[in-house]
Parts: C-alpha cells; sequence; structure tokens
C-alpha cells in the first residue's frame, strides 16, 4: 500500500528536486489521524530520503454534500531530539476543493542533516 502513496509523492511537481537527487530509503505505512468516522480521513505517511523526510498528509472528504475548501497544515511544535528542522511546506493550491470520497494531498519537508539517526523520531502537534 506505500507504494500508492509513493507514487503520488512522485506526481508532486514541487517535490521533484528532492526525489530526483535523494536516494528514497523507505516509505512508512500509512496512519490515520482521524477517526474512520470523521467528516474528513486524516491519513500520514512518512518518505524517508538521505537528508530529508517527507511527510505525506492525505486529506478525504466523507461527507457527501460538503466540499472541503481553503484546507491548510499548520505547525505548532515540532518535537525532536535527532535534530529535525522544518525544509518546507507543500499545501494544496488555493483554490483545491476536496469534494465527496475525494482525496488531496499536503506535504511537509523536514531536513535532517543534523541528525544522526537514518530514521530519526519526532512529535508534531
Amino acid at each position: 500500500m506505500s507504494s500508492e502513496f509513493f507514487n503520488e509523492l512522485k506526481n508532486e511537481e514541487a517535490l521533484l528536486p528532492i526525489i530526483q537527487s535523494q536516494k528514497h530509503l523507505f516509505t512508512s505505512e500509512p496512519q490515520c489521524l482521524t477517526d474512520n468516522d470523521a467528516e474528513y480521513i486524516i491519513k500520514g505517511i512518512k518518505h524517508f530520503f538521505e537528508t530529508v523526510i517527507v511527510i505525506q498528509y492525505e486529506i478525504q472528504n466523507t461527507i457527501e454534500d460538503q466540499i472541503l475548501s481553503e484546507v491548510q497544515v499548520k505547525i505548532l511544535k515540532l518535537e525532536s531530539a535527532h535534530g529535525l528542522k522544518l525544509k518546507g511546506m507543500i499545501p494544496l493550491n488555493e483554490d483545491d476543493q476536496i469534494k465527496f470520497n475525494e482525496k488531496r494531498y499536503t506535504y511537509i519537508i523536514l531536513n535532517k542533516d543534523n541528525s544522526q539517526k537514518e530514521f530519526p523520531h519526532l512529535n508534531i502537534s
């Protein structure tokens, strides 16, 4: 299943410099970040590269008569004992809407240059 998410990652034009210049090490299994019966379902997938980690958020609308718009990912706090730093974010386009049963993706890019671990641990809130 994680290959499906990596394929979506490869379709994101803004991530092509990372994908083309760095060795892909590992992709985690998706982790559901919301209840399965919520109005929208968010899954997180971590893609590990040589010097960065790309966290992919899959957002799915589950309400038939509702359209999600102006969806944003905001990081209030990033905790890592392994020297991870926020390098960038790739949001949804401003005019993107998520209709019933559709999925869209946003991304957070973390720099792991200062980390001694290949697969460091972090907490994001």
